[in-house]
């Protein structure tokens, strides 16, 4: 197959939109298309490889499999192998047993499906995932599983049979992009199923030919409109689109363009055979491979703080590596001196103790026992159990008997009760206190309304207003309660970018005046069950993931001052749901945390020792516990709904905005060094 440089300038054009969007700076939107056009790219070599040698009558598979070894495997086992000390110094035991799901999964060639099944709620954030990248190896991969045999079956076809097999596959595919993406998007988005059009795009055009009946004027023309799509696609597409999906078309058919029509004569052509599109081009696969992990570890080793011009010095460094990766490790192996059974035996070893020991790792749950001080302030606020999430279980989510309060809303209702339970009398059942959980996660307690997640199916948004009418019907019918306390997160009702699905399944963009009226909405109805509804508002938050960052510079043993919120950033992040609580509480009563942990200029967030947030807005367990028993936060959320807050007010509608404040003495550690924290309240 003829050599052509204008196919290295076009995974030039693919990577590097790639590894811009990856420093999350927004310099290019849309730059995860790349991703797609290395799809297309990769369709049409390997296509037209095979189809050369079946018509040459010398098509191996062994010998198909031998060179995409020598491609692949090199340089994707080093960058596995450096990643191990920086993963095992900087990594939580949590990070950690996810990297060694994702190591070894990469290494077998499934980590999409690893992805897929492993991007929960308190999944840890992708951007600090060194391995998150590999997925799209792992699809390749399994086309090439399939592909080649595919094409061996129906050799002896003529190449319009052949075209018309393969297309009929990639319309099947394509046309299965757009439910799954309805129903799954994460599945959408990882698997092989929906992204198999994307090569067999490339295929068609290998197995079709380049065609030759167009003037050269046009062939520029349709090149340059290709790489006008491409290019295009990585300004302008963004990551809240479902995909893939008909808006991938964009990219994909860009690349068909310029890889059919890009050509030395023509203007596409030689721009693309630039000679330092060309050098990025051929180190392309190495680029990919690096940015990830360097990225990853940079974040981790910054408690994820790196300024903005960092990223320059990064991606010069992932260049550095990608260089001397190529060089010395792709260049070498892909020489037919380095015999066939060296490539398999020396791959095939290494891989498979790094198979191993991402098994061990991920099996020992990040080897916890290093430090049980780091464990204990990474485990999650989850109250009586995961149990409880989306389902009204009050036989195995309800603590003492006959509770008296509820517990009604989102994450943020669920992340309360940890600290409710451990504020409640040592005897619940004789004093007549108890609770019941009743949350889903994402969904919070207004009935009429619920939002539209961006990675979840379209029925969603109905189970969540499901629950909550499920939520009603108990409320109803429990003599025993008198209080529910309503917990949310409320920012996914409120953004404007945003959308939201009433109760009649019509979608719309987030209202304010329409949530403020769905939350007195069922305030109101509480009331008029003889109910006593009370809010609790979000605990202060920044947009950054400061129980993170609190743990690490635990691990690190650095300062954990950077965790702090600065006061003016807290409340230009919290301004909507400020407003929202200071609105219902004119109503109704609102309990807040804001005068406890915030003063003019900051908000702690550690308190007497103990760290209180697990990521970006839940509090860890013993955060919750140690809020619960300093505040008395059963007792405090109970006189609320009862008395109210306001100065006088003990009958009537109580309402107004309460401060907590200690009900025991507590020596409040301001952040500082992170050998000041303790492991227990």
């Amino acid at each position: 197959m003829q050599y052509r440089p204008e196919i290295d300038g076009l995974r030039a054009i693919a990577v590097v939109p790639v590894i811009l969007f990856h420093t999350g700076l927004g310099l290019m939107p849309g730059g995860f298309v790349g991703v797609d056009v290395f799809f297309v790219i990769s369709g049409y070599l390997i296509t037209a490889i095979i189809l050369n040698d079946l018509a040459r009558d010398r098509f191996s598979i062994v010998n198909f499999y031998e060179r995409r070894v020598r491609r692949i495997a090199p340089a994707l086992l080093v960058v596995c192998i450096a990643c191990l000390p920086f993963a095992a110094l900087w990594m939580l035991p949590s990070e950690l047993d996810d990297f060694g799901k994702d190591l070894f999964h990469s290494l077998l060639m499934v980590s999409n499906f690893e992805l897929w099944d492993n991007t929960g709620y308190f999944s840890p954030s992708t951007e600090l995932k060194p391995l998150l990248h590999t997925w799209s190896l792992s699809v390749e991969e399994q086309f090439y599983l399939v592909f080649p045999v595919l094409l061996w079956m129906v050799r002896k076809q003529t190449r319009q049979v052949i075209f018309r097999i393969v297309a009929v596959l990639a319309l099947i595919s394509l046309f299965l992009a757009w439910p799954v993406s309805r129903v799954d998007p994460v599945a959408n988005f990882y698997l092989p199923f929906t992204r198999f059009w994307e090569l067999a795009a490339g295929a068609l055009l290998a197995i079709g030919g380049i065609p030759t009946r167009y003037s050269e004027r046009t062939r520029s023309a349709l090149g340059l409109a290709g790489l006008i799509l491409i290019v295009g696609s990585c300004l302008f597409l963004t990551s809240e689109l479902k995909w893939p999906g008909p808006v991938t078309l964009a990219p994909v058919v860009g690349t068909l363009l310029v890889i059919a029509f890009a050509g030395p004569g023509n203007l596409a052509g030689r721009l693309l055979s630039l000679r330092p599109l060309v050098a990025i081009g051929l180190i392309s696969y190495s680029l990919y491979l690096w940015h990830q992990p360097v990225f990853a570890f940079a974040r981790l080793r910054s408690m994820d703080m790196l300024p903005g011009w960092s990223y320059g010095l990064l991606v010069a460094l992932v260049f550095a590596l990608a260089i001397a990766s190529y060089f010395l490790v792709e260049q070498p192996f892909r020489k037919p001196q380095v015999g066939r059974r060296l490539v398999f035996s020396l791959s095939g070893s290494l891989a498979a103790v790094l198979v191993v020991l991402g098994i061990v790792t991920t099996n020992a749950q990040g080897f916890p026992g290093r430090d049980p001080v780091l464990t204990a302030m990474g485990e999650p606020s989850l109250g009586i159990g995961k149990i409880c999430n989306g389902e009204v279980r009050p036989d195995v989510c309800t603590i003492g008997q006959g509770p008296e309060m509820a517990v009604w809303g989102d994450s943020l209702a669920m992340h309360l009760v940890d600290g409710l339970a451990a504020s409640m009398h040592d005897t619940p059942s004789d004093q007549g206190e108890g609770l019941v959980q009743l949350h889903k996660n994402s969904c919070a307690f207004p009935t009429g309304i619920a939002p539209i997640p961006l990675n979840d199916s379209a029925s969603w948004p109905l189970d969540c207003i499901r629950h909550n009418e499920a939520v009603k019907a108990y409320l109803a019918k429990t003599p025993s309660l008198r209080t529910v306390v309503l917990g949310s997160q409320y920012l996914t009702y409120l953004r404007s970018d945003r959308r939201v699905m009433t109760a009649q399944g019509q979608a719309m963009r987030t209202d304010y005046g329409r949530m403020l009226a769905e939350v007195e909405a069922t305030a109101d109805w509480l009331r008029s069950i003889g109910l006593r509804p009370v809010f609790m508002a979000p605990p202060p938050r920044d947009g950054r993931d400061i129980g993170r960052c609190v743990v690490r510079s635990v691990m690190l043993d650095v300062a954990d001052t950077p965790c702090m919120m600065e006061r003016d950033e807290q409340r230009a992040h919290d301004a909507l749901v400020e407003r929202l609580m200071a609105d219902v509480s004119k109503r109704f009563p609102v309990v807040s945390l804001e005068n406890y942990l915030c003063d003019e200029k900051s908000c702690r967030v550690v308190d007497g020792g103990v760290s209180l947030f697990l990521d970006d807005e839940h509090f860890s367990h013993l955060g919750s516990i140690h809020l619960g028993k300093t505040l008395d936060l059963y007792d405090a959320l109970t006189d609320a709904a009862q008395h109210g807050c306001e100065a006088g007010v003990k009958v009537g509608e109580p309402k107004g905005i309460c401060q907590l404040k200690p009900t025991h003495p507590v020596a409040v550690v301001q952040p500082g060094r992170s050998s000041g924290l303790i492991s227990a309240p």
